[in-house]
């Protein structure tokens, strides 16, 4: 029983972890009409999304995914929600960011863990630019025509190799 409610303390600590670094709302910048929504397919997992303000015109969105459930996998985007607020904004390169993100997670002692991200910077004139770093290729959908456009990957999942490099 004793174990048994640890794990309870465990799993629900996790759960709040993750409830956590999720955003309250949703960023307004131009015409871009944004929404989204987490549910874990067990009580917790390794998915996470969040959203960084950029200035008046622009905001930062990062969509995530650590490989397994549980503490570990919350603990993991919990790591990369608070590097990507210290590392992106001002004056640095996205792509330097998430090769530096990707080399501290490397050196973690979860090295059997990894993660696929998303993170795109939106500015109120439309552009996009944005790192794919393994993840399930998102959709950006074009409202005047209709069409849709994947946003390929652009180099590996975090984690596995120290000396990855990531194009945006």
């Amino acid at each position: 029983k004793i174990r048994s409610e640890k794990l309870e303390g465990l799993i629900q600590e996790a759960r709040r972890i993750q409830q956590s670094i999720l955003p309250r709302a949703v960023p307004t910048a131009g015409e871009f009409d944004v929404a989204a929504v987490s549910r874990p397919a067990e009580l917790v997992g390794g998915d996470f999304y969040a959203f960084l303000p950029l200035g008046n015109d622009a905001f930062g969105a990062a969509i995530a995914d650590a490989s397994g459930h549980g503490l570990l996998a919350a603990l993991l985007v919990r790591d990369v929600y608070v590097g990507l607020r210290m590392g992106i904004g001002g004056d640095l390169k996205i792509a330097r960011t998430i090769e530096r993100l990707n080399r501290i997670l490397n050196k973690s002692r979860l090295t059997t863990k990894f993660v696929s991200l998303f993170y795109g910077e939106f500015d109120a004139d439309g552009e996009i630019v944005y790192v794919n770093a393994g993840h399930t290729l998102p959709v950006h959908y074009h409202a005047k025509d209709g069409s849709f456009t994947e946003l390929e990957s652009t180099g590996m999942v975090l984690g596995p190799s120290p000396q990855a490099h990531y194009g945006r």
